[in-house]
């Protein structure tokens, strides 16, 4: 007969949404946006997007007005345009992260372009641009370069990019670990994570709580809501479909998330004008692996041979992207398989050979006065203690029935105990090599549509599906895992950006994930 248990309602839906409205305004729009704001308060979350600032100076330093200033995403042809203010200063809002080229021009001028122009996820950036004279040169040429310093907000934290995921090693393939490399946070794994729900020191942020961390993916919360652990998502994060993330540790923007941790923003990759993908696998086995010492000791003692429990790590995957239509539509998919076959010491408690023959021992009130040896027929007894045999225990009987055999036979079913453990005299310990293969995949497909031309209306949808199995250890040797742990998380996103005017924009973001889980028993 089968059991389950549901720790996670398969059939429970999480509504996550997101709507957020951020805007530099003049003071006629400051009532609007104040009530519009506070209607929204509740589902205000933190976006993975950024946004440049700057000014525009003539050789001597004075501001440049009416500049025309334009923004070009490189790989995708993503563009905007914006003038400067009467001082000078100009602004763009909402970017999504990637390379870009800043050029500006003005009546009297010569251009100047800059190049390499990095717009990290949620690092404001900002690039001053200086003008020449016209007719001494016929264009400028600068080389860009990603911000150091964060010097347009008080915001703290650091950007994770691309290149560094790809490079920096990852054992479990969790890019968020790759925080623990930042100051203020405190990830130290080993125990503190597999006693992750009790102890508050794993991903522990500037003295908070781990649970008190946010993580959001392409500007939705993607937190697990069940357990809390922290710089955990719902939704499996493959490193190849990352494209960089940030945490802010400390003086988070009012366009973050509800909690009083870090902010994690996660931004997945897109397609460019170019068709672009990877294969990947990595693997690991049990050829270099050393046995564990009590597991060791227990098939030596029964005659076994010294085998190290079995480990096959397998991960493996592709991704793919490119343009649908250039400049207008593109699409990004990621495929993550992960199969581990792993075996771990367990041990279980079983009769012992007293038990199995149907006697009982126990420890004497006046340990001196039982000097073991053979009592009432029963042999080995060890001293301090007393033995009944199945003619005692049917003297006992009432009912004089005695030792049932039926129950006998189930004892001799055990496995022969191979380590003192248990109550060291009718109850041993067995302890053998559990095996267990783990099996996830990970779907993840990703379309971004630029509506116009000019940049000004942007739509991205993301889609991912998991399926994830994870056995628990088996009971015995050759019987299946007692347990079974099953995750088919679901999630959709949705994100529409409106460029309303130069210092207005709509950023809308809605959300769908379905966490499901089941955990099985035989």
């Amino acid at each position: 007969m089968t059991r389950i248990h549901q720790r996670v309602s398969s059939g429970k839906n999480e509504w996550r949404h997101q709507f957020s409205f951020r805007c530099a305004r003049s003071a006629q729009h400051a009532i609007w946006i104040f009530a519009v704001m506070a209607f929204l308060a509740s589902m205000m979350m933190a976006q993975s997007s950024s946004q440049l600032n700057g000014s525009v100076q003539d050789p001597s330093g004075a501001s440049v007005a009416n500049a025309n200033i334009t923004l070009t995403d490189t790989a995708t042809g993503f563009q905007r345009k914006a003038t400067s203010n009467a001082s000078g200063l100009y602004q763009f809002l909402d970017l999504p992260p990637g390379e870009y080229r800043l050029e500006a021009t003005a009546t009297g001028f010569a251009k100047i372009v800059v190049s390499n122009v990095t717009i990290q996820v949620k690092l404001p950036s900002t690039v001053p641009l200086r003008l020449q004279v016209a007719g001494e040169t016929t264009s400028v040429n600068v080389e860009g370069e990603a911000p150091l310093i964060n010097r347009t907000d008080a915001s703290l934290g650091n950007v994770v990019a691309g290149d560094q995921i790809a490079e920096l090693p990852i054992a479990a393939r969790n890019v968020v670990q790759l925080l623990s490399l930042q100051p203020g946070v405190a990830y130290i794994g080993g125990i503190a994570e597999d006693n992750r729900a009790t102890d508050t020191r794993s991903g522990a942020v500037n003295g908070m709580r781990s649970d008190q961390s946010n993580v959001t993916l392409d500007g939705v919360e993607v937190n697990d809501q069940n357990f809390g652990y922290a710089f955990t998502s719902v939704l499996t994060v493959p490193p190849d479909s990352v494209q960089e993330f940030r945490v802010t540790t400390a003086n988070s923007t009012a366009d973050s998330g509800y909690s009083s941790g870090a902010q994690v923003a996660l931004a997945t990759k897109s397609g460019t004008n170019s068709f672009h993908g990877s294969a990947y696998e990595y693997n690991r086995n049990t050829i270099f692996g050393a046995n564990e010492p009590f597991l060791k000791n227990s098939q030596l003692s029964s005659g076994q041979s010294n085998t190290a429990p079995k480990l096959l790590y397998n991960v493996f995957g592709a991704t793919a992207g490119g343009p649908i239509k250039k400049d207008r539509l593109f699409f990004f998919a990621n495929y993550e398989g992960f199969r581990q076959a792993k075996g771990s010491s367990a041990l279980r408690t079983v009769p012992s050979p007293a038990l199995r023959a149907g006697d009982l021992l126990y420890l004497c009130a006046n340990p001196s006065s039982c000097p073991g040896g053979t009592v009432n027929g029963v042999s080995n007894v060890p001293s301090g203690y007393y033995a009944l045999g199945p003619a005692q225990i049917k003297a006992m009987d009432p009912l004089g029935i005695g030792v049932n055999q039926a129950v006998l036979s189930v004892l001799q079913q055990y496995p022969a105990s191979n380590e003192n453990a248990g109550d060291g005299s009718n109850t041993l310990g067995y302890r053998f090599a559990s095996n267990a293969d783990s099996t996830w995949n990970t779907y993840i497909l990703k379309g971004d549509w630029h509506i116009n031309s000019s940049g000004s209306e942007t739509l991205f949808v993301r889609g991912q599906t998991q399926n994830q199995k994870n056995p628990g250890e088996q009971q015995f040797p050759g019987q299946p895992a007692a347990t079974s742990t099953l995750d088919d998380s679901k999630g959709v996103t949705v994100g529409l950006t409106s460029l309303l005017n130069s210092r207005l924009v709509n950023d809308f973001r809605w959300g769908f994930i379905r966490q499901g889980g089941k955990t099985g028993g035989n």
